[in-house]
C-alpha cells in the first residue's frame, strides 16, 4: 500500500490536475493519515468541484477529523448536485442524528435506502433512529409543558417559544431576561474589535455546552447540550433551528 501511495503522490506532484488524488486520499485515510488525506482531497476538490465521489470522500475525512460543520457543508453541496449519492446521504443522516434532529436524519437515510436497499449499515441506522424517534415522541407526550433544551426569546428578554429546564426547574424567563445583557455586551465587544455583527456564542463546561445565536435582529435563540455533547453538534442543530425560527418570526410580523 505504501508503494502505491508513493506512486500516486509522485503522479499528483507531476500533474496537479490528475484525478489520482481520489485514490490517494482514500489510501491515506485507510492508513490513518487524516491530515494528509484532508490536504490531498481539499486540493483535488478545489480543482475538480464537480467530482461527486471525491467530495463525498472529503466529507468522510472531515468527519473523521471532527470537523462536523465542514463535513455537513460538503455533503449538503454533494446532494444538491447528485441527490442519489448514498455516501453523502449516510453522512448527513449521521450528522443530523448526532445533532438530535431525528426526523431529518431519517429523511436522508430513507433516501439512501431507496438507492441501496441492501446496505446493512443504512438499514441498521434507520431502524435504530426510528425506534429512538418513537420513544422520544412517547416521552414528549408525557412531558410537562415548557420542558426542553431550546428557547427563542425576544429582544426585551421575554420567552417566545420553547423552554429551558435544568434540575427539573423551568428557567426560561430568567435566562431570557439575562440574554438581553449578553446580546448587548457581545455586540459592543464585536464593535470595539471591529469584527462586525456577532453571529453566535458557544460556551462549554464539564456539564455540557450552551449555544446562543440571533435568528433575527429582535430575537435570540438558545440551545443547551448535555454532558458528552460536542459544541459542533449543538451548533449544527442550532443552524437548522435558527432558520425555522427566522421563518416563524417573519410569518408572525404584522405589516
Amino acid at each position: 500500500m505504501n508503494d502505491r501511495i508513493r506512486i500516486l503522490a509522485d503522479e499528483l506532484a507531476n500533474n496537479p490536475v490528475s484525478l489520482c488524488f481520489v485514490e490517494l486520499g482514500a489510501l491515506l485515510r485507510k492508513i490513518g493519515d487524516l491530515t494528509g488525506a484532508e490536504r490531498v482531497l481539499a486540493g483535488g476538490v478545489a480543482r475538480h468541484p464537480g467530482h461527486v465521489e471525491a467530495r463525498s470522500l472529503y466529507g468522510e475525512v472531515l468527519l473523521d477529523r471532527g470537523k462536523l460543520r465542514d463535513a455537513f457543508r460538503e455533503w449538503s453541496e454533494v446532494v444538491e448536485t447528485e441527490p442519489r449519492d448514498v455516501g453523502a446521504r449516510k453522512g448527513l443522516g449521521y450528522l443530523f442524528y448526532k445533532g438530535g434532529q431525528l426526523d431529518e436524519a431519517l429523511e436522508h437515510l430513507e433516501m439512501a435506502l431507496s438507492i441501496a436497499p441492501m446496505d446493512q449499515q443504512v438499514r441498521q441506522a434507520y431502524s435504530r433512529i426510528r425506534k429512538e424517534l418513537e420513544s422520544e415522541e412517547t416521552a414528549a407526550s408525557a412531558a410537562p409543558r415548557g420542558a426542553g433544551d431550546m428557547m427563542l426569546a425576544d429582544s426585551r428578554g421575554r420567552p417566545l417559544t420553547g423552554g429551558l429546564v435544568t434540575d427539573g426547574r423551568d428557567v426560561s424567563e430568567e435566562v431570557a431576561a439575562y440574554l438581553v445583557g449578553v446580546s448587548d455586551e457581545a455586540a459592543r465587544s464585536a464593535r470595539m474589535l471591529k469584527l462586525g455583527n456577532w453571529i453566535w456564542i458557544t460556551t462549554e463546561s464539564g456539564n455540557g455546552c450552551l449555544h446562543i445565536s440571533k435568528p433575527t435582529d429582535d430575537s435570540t435563540l438558545v440551545l443547551m447540550g448535555g454532558p458528552g455533547v460536542r459544541p459542533a453538534e449543538v451548533e449544527m442543530r442550532a443552524e437548522s433551528a435558527a432558520k425555522t425560527a427566522k421563518d416563524w418570526m417573519d410569518d408572525s410580523r404584522v405589516d
